[in-house]
């Protein structure tokens, strides 16, 4: 017999530290201050669900590991000023 088998999904929690550093929601894009003259926007991929419950905390997650992973990776890779 086959049992089904429910996954809740992958996530990742970042953390922004700086002052005047801070993530928010724009639509679909995740817009990020990080002391530049313009904030830097990124588009979420496919299947990938991002939060961003206050300033400083981004919450990635979706269904597929590898997919969550690299996106947070691209978001820890942002240039510093």
């Amino acid at each position: 017999t086959w049992s089904k088998v429910f996954r809740k999904g992958f996530k990742k929690e970042l953390e922004i530290v700086g002052v005047g550093y801070r993530a928010q929601m724009k639509g679909k894009k995740l817009a990020l201050t990080l002391g530049f003259s313009h904030p830097l926007e990124l588009d979420a991929p496919a299947g990938v669900t991002i939060e961003c419950p206050s300033a400083t905390q981004i919450h990635i997650s979706g269904a597929d590991n590898e997919v969550v992973g690299e996106f947070a990776a691209k978001v820890r890779r942002l240039p510093s000023p």
